[in-house]
């Protein structure tokens, strides 16, 4: 069995824009939504790459929709909150991409990739993401 590594984005935040010249956030007025999501956006990112960098050692690296509850630490969305309060899942439901991320083989033969219901997603929506992820170099 592959090591496998996953991590937990938003599937709204990963299409965020990347700003890679204002990681700081100082540019224009602060946003914690758009901080936030520039996060998770940098985390896919770092998920690809870990994905490539990895895989001649065996280690199998994914990210996926968390799609389960609010999350605990975030106040700073309750709009949020209040427009998602039907749609969000049970806490098992929200662990269950990531669970099976970990343990079922047909997962472990696919890295790099952005899962929701145990399907792959596109990491990339706007062009701009598929350019700056060619010309990375960490």
């Amino acid at each position: 069995m592959a090591s496998r590594a996953s991590s937990t984005c938003c599937r709204r935040d990963v299409h965020a824009e990347d700003h890679v010249d204002d990681l700081q956030c100082k540019q224009g007025t602060y946003s914690g939504s758009v901080a936030y999501a520039r996060a998770k956006r940098g985390l896919m990112i770092l998920t690809e790459e870990w994905a490539r960098r990895w895989a001649r050692d065996g280690i199998v690296v994914n990210a996926m929709h968390r799609a389960g509850p609010r999350p605990r630490g975030v106040t700073s969305l309750p709009e949020f909150h209040r427009v998602t309060k039907r749609v969000l899942r049970t806490p098992q439901e929200g662990a269950d991409t990531i669970v099976w991320l970990a343990a079922a083989t047909e997962a472990g033969q696919v890295s790099g990739e952005f899962w929701l219901d145990r399907r792959p997603h596109a990491s990339h929506v706007l062009p701009a993401h598929a350019r700056l992820a060619e010309r990375r170099n960490f």
